[in-house]
């Protein structure tokens, strides 16, 4: 039986958490499984600070079973900016899948020859799966 992988990277992203200042949320993260763990045995999690910003903090988080290392974290925390219209704009209206017109009916009307050489290709691929 092994420690499920998941449970080691939320808790090392909680640990991680715990050290990034006040107002922060996780901005990005990396982890690396490098061994199995037990579950069995205790999982230490060491927490090194690599930088903190003004804006954005980095900490890496190292679980560690046993005395050797069996999961590694990288995390980005940033604080929340002001709402701004010009770095958010309003998705701007679109048709309707259903409403856009066929591009394969297009294209067997612009271009029969190779609409017809590419129909026969994907009716040969699907037919043969």
């Amino acid at each position: 039986m092994r420690v499920f992988g998941g449970q080691v990277a939320a808790q090392s992203l909680v640990a991680a958490g715990l050290r990034a200042p006040p107002g922060r949320r996780v901005n990005s993260l990396h982890g690396y499984f490098l061994r199995p763990g037990d579950p069995a045995r205790p999982i230490l999690y060491y927490v090194e600070r690599l930088r903190t910003g003004g804006t954005y903090a980095s900490a890496r988080v190292t679980a560690v079973q046993g005395g050797e290392a069996i999961f590694v974290l990288s995390a980005s925390f940033k604080s929340a900016e002001p709402d701004s219209v010009d770095r958010h704009p309003t998705m701007p209206e679109a048709a309707a899948p259903e409403d856009l017109p066929d591009l394969y009916e297009s294209w067997a009307d612009l271009n029969p020859e190779t609409y017809e050489e590419m129909e026969y290709l994907r009716v040969m691929q699907v037919t043969s799966v």
